[in-house]
């Protein structure tokens, strides 16, 4: 079994946005896998060039040019893929648009209709047409979010509802595909160096503060997020789905943590804390709670939550 684990020989994947940066990584990964690997990016010469890459390597590839935010691109692809005659394995979504840097009230709605029709009209239109050609024989499906689709951030409000989007359709095709054999993910990767960060990356004044609120201190590379996405592929992931992989670096580290008391980290079991204004600032008072019954449910779920109810003071409920 440990030399299957991760072998893709007779697979054909396809892999969007795959010109460079993290989609070309992949691309090229899932070949070394053993995958036949269709390489797909609005530009086909861009393509062709990562599709020589691999074919140097020893891999299978080829190129096949589409723009995920045109209905119209995404049904040619499918045709040309079907043509081929040979059954479509993987979809790695990891086309994305993000053409607006700046605050939201500022947006126009070209830059958002352009950020919506790729990020999430273009991502669940592209993984129905997969479905339904994988729904009689399995496959795997990997979305590539962000971590940004956890916790908005400044400047980018729309492309990170987006991938908020993505996050929240990838657990809703897990659900209904899992009865097909057919696992969907997604992979959240944090700051990495490629030409669509380049607004971040390339001005110092933003790229210092995000580096210093990662762990690892750096922006990683497309292949180091590269092995994760094609790790989810492979047999080696065949009993996940529906799950999201944050590769970020340990940024999602910094994100506060509840209260505390006395260094311990409150649960049900402990203390709680209810917030109130007192003289224009938050003030925190301790509760002390009844320990829960052993099996919260019913009846007892129902004095337990009455009796935390009755501990806050009004100003909290």
């Amino acid at each position: 079994m440990k030399d299957t684990l991760f072998d893709l020989t007779g697979k054909t994947a396809l892999v969007t946005g795959a010109s460079r940066g993290i989609g070309a990584a992949t691309a090229g990964l899932l070949a070394a896998f053993g995958a036949h690997v269709i390489v797909s990016s609005r530009r086909v010469d861009a393509c062709e060039a990562v599709v020589g890459e691999i074919r140097a390597a020893g891999g299978s590839a080829e190129a096949l040019a589409a723009h995920i935010g045109e209905i119209e691109a995404i049904d040619a692809l499918y045709t040309a893929i079907d043509a081929r005659g040979t059954p479509l394995d993987i979809l790695v979504n990891n086309a994305a648009a993000n053409p607006y840097f700046g605050p939201m009230l500022d947006m126009s709605l070209a830059a958002y209709d352009k950020t919506v029709d790729v990020n999430i009209r273009g991502y669940f239109y592209m993984t129905q047409q997969a479905a339904r050609r994988m729904r009689e024989r399995g496959g795997a499906i990997v979305n590539v979010a962000s971590v940004n689709g956890r916790r908005a951030a400044p400047g980018q409000g729309v492309y990170s509802f987006s991938k908020a989007a993505i996050l929240s359709m990838t657990e809703g095709w897990a659900r209904e595909l899992a009865p097909h054999g057919v696992r969907v993910n997604a992979v959240l990767p944090g700051l990495t160096d490629t030409k669509f960060a380049s607004a971040l990356t390339q001005n110092p004044d933003i790229l210092k503060p995000l580096l210093r609120a990662i762990p690892l201190g750096r922006a990683a590379q497309p292949d180091e997020i590269a092995p994760t996405i094609a790790f989810l592929c492979t047999p080696a992931a065949a009993y996940i789905t529906g799950a999201s992989f944050a590769v970020d670096g340990g940024i999602w580290l910094e994100t506060p943590s509840p209260p505390t008391v006395s260094g311990e980290r409150v649960g049900v079991r402990g203390r709680r804390f209810a917030l109130r204004r007192a003289r224009g600032r938050a003030e925190r008072r301790p509760l002390t709670l009844p320990s829960p019954p052993s099996k919260l449910g019913g009846e007892g779920s129902r004095i337990y939550f009455t009796a935390f109810c009755r501990k806050l003071p009004s100003s909290a409920r």
